[in-house]
């Protein structure tokens, strides 16, 4: 995720009648160099916004992921004070804890030290990402009489990594990751409140046999205000009429669809389409052991169409781009629940077709459903994009 690439002001909030400001935690982990679009940490850093805006005293607490790199210490200085400026979030890193001995990072140390962090400093609720299990260890002394005055501890849910592993088709291969797969299921079972990005996420947790808690919702996830074109200069206004561009944007893990995205392209090309242009934005990754560039450079040798990669990395400037270019945005993933994607592109009004997969239905009025969602095959999703481009 990104964090203050533009300048802007606070968002505007409305603070609930009757409800006291409360003091506020919202623990998220993060992979720092990740070059993931609109990950989970993307969503707990616009509720932290969202709650500070509505008056509540609201702390960021950020956990570096042992998977990823280490995070340098002047730009966290900067995303704190940007952060502070213009949302009033106080932004802090997990420190080290004094009662654990230094060491190899790993997700379960880092759940310990984030119960010790709230020890020291108390809140009346906290929110937890429930990606990496960081609440494990903070729900099972709550729930054991360890925790003196625990504050109340709800879980976020948008992506458990059991989940992730079964959509990109891939197997538990490393012994970190039965821990954080386990600690996982424990921070849902036992936090005080559950929230569920979607409908078809809770369906699997239940089909998994996971035993929630009785105080759940499903709730879609809100987006940065960095994301929002009124954050900005460059106001949007839709187009009555699309261009012939086509943009593609949801990463290069196998459940984002990429080449299911190139696969329909073939199609197109197939059936005759020549005015098209095609852009692929975001970082580069691999796909099945291939560089994500070279692959659409090699597949896009049998396209007649016009072709761009633009690797941005910032979310801002993605979606800034998306506003600016009127251009129709393919969100082809093969699995998903509820992609932050869709979520951004639907508050923001920017055109966009999308495969009929986890609670994507769900966030779409049923009379335009079927007008903008597809079922995730190639054919399918030709079809769809040289309907709506006529």
């Amino acid at each position: 995720m990104s964090v203050g690439s533009k300048a802007g002001t606070a968002p505007k909030g409305k603070r609930q009648a009757g409800r006291k400001p409360r003091n506020v935690c919202i623990v998220s982990e993060v992979e720092f160099g990740s070059t993931v679009t609109a990950d989970p940490g993307s969503a707990t850093y616009a509720l932290a916004q969202h709650l500070a805006a509505t008056g509540d005293t609201v702390t960021l607490l950020w956990v570096p992921s042992p998977t990823g790199s280490q995070p340098d210490e002047q730009e966290i200085a900067r995303l704190g004070k940007w952060c502070f400026d213009n949302f009033l979030v106080r932004l802090e890193l997990l420190p080290p804890s004094p009662e654990l001995l230094r060491g190899y990072d790993s997700s379960d140390k880092h759940s310990v030290a984030v119960y010790h962090y709230l020890k020291q400093n108390a809140f009346d609720v906290v929110y937890f990402a429930l990606e990496g299990g960081l609440a494990h260890f903070p729900t099972v002394a709550k729930r054991t009489g360890v925790f003196p005055d625990p504050p109340a501890i709800v879980v976020l849910a948008h992506e458990p990594l059991m989940w992730k592993l079964q959509a990109n088709g891939r197997a538990v291969e490393r012994k970190e990751q039965m821990t954080v797969a386990h600690m996982e299921r424990i921070s849902a079972e036992t936090c005080d409140h559950l929230v569920v990005t979607g409908q078809s996420l809770l369906d699997w947790m239940t089909k998994a046999g996971w035993k929630l808690p009785a105080s759940r919702h499903v709730a879609a996830p809100l987006v940065p205000e960095e994301w929002r074109s009124n954050f900005h200069s460059d106001h949007y206004r839709p187009r009555q009429r699309l261009t012939t561009e086509v943009v593609h944007f949801s990463g290069t893990e196998a459940r984002g669809g990429l080449t299911l995205f190139c696969d329909a392209l073939d199609r197109l090309a197939d059936s005759g389409i020549t005015d098209l242009a095609v852009t692929v934005v975001g970082a580069f990754g691999h796909v099945l052991g291939e560089h994500s560039g070279g692959m659409i450079v090699r597949r896009a040798q049998q396209w007649p169409f016009k072709l761009k990669l633009l690797p941005i990395r910032d979310e801002p400037d993605i979606f800034r781009y998306l506003r600016q270019s009127h251009a129709l945005v393919a969100i082809t993933h093969a699995a998903a629940q509820l992609p932050m994607d869709v979520v951004a592109c639907l508050d923001e009004e920017i055109p966009f077709v999308a495969t009929d997969v986890g609670s994507v239905r769900d966030m779409l009025q049923p009379k335009s459903a079927d007008a903008v969602l597809m079922a995730p095959a190639a054919s399918a999703i030709a079809a769809k994009i040289a309907t709506v481009l006529e």
